[in-house]
């Protein structure tokens, strides 16, 4: 009869031959898939100015803006929007408007409209409203709420 300690050393150098293979066949993992920016990097990029954004800030923004035709038309029509603010533009808003309407995507689409609605009355020429409505039109389109009451703390007893 054989002992127990060369049956467990032999059991052990089995279950090892058999392991082996597997192990060799298993040893690297797979390469991770590439993981673009975060939100607010790639959301920082999209809204600064191009001047400001450093070398690799540009070329990672190029790279973005290469695999999503519609964020690079977003992007367009943001900067465009940026400037009929920053230049106090307000006669060429209606075109803007017109040309978000045609190829923007919806939330841009939604925040064009409000904008519309709320600063340009059919009475008048269009003209930049205050900061103010453009805050909230803005908190609209993305879904914020503009009162704050939504999250004050519940009264005691309740």
């Amino acid at each position: 009869m054989r002992s127990s300690r060369w049956v467990t050393a032999a059991a052990t150098k089995t279950v090892r031959r058999y392991l082996q293979p597997l192990r060799t066949a298993h040893q690297q993992p797979p390469p991770a898939p590439a993981i673009g920016p975060g939100i607010r990097q790639a959301t920082g990029w999209l809204t600064r100015h191009r001047d400001r954004l450093i070398d690799n800030g540009r070329n990672q923004l190029d790279a973005l803006l290469g695999r999503s035709p519609a964020l690079a038309t977003t992007r367009r029509h943001v900067r465009e929007f940026v400037d009929l603010m920053t230049e106090r533009r307000g006669s060429d808003l209606t075109a803007w408007i017109s040309a978000v309407d045609i190829e923007g995507k919806s939330a841009l689409r939604s925040f064009a409209r409000a904008y519309a609605e709320t600063s340009m009355p059919s009475s008048r020429a269009p003209q930049l409203p205050d900061p103010a409505k453009v805050t909230s039109i803005r908190g609209q389109a993305l879904g914020c709420h503009s009162s704050r009451s939504d999250i004050a703390p519940p009264r005691a007893g309740a």
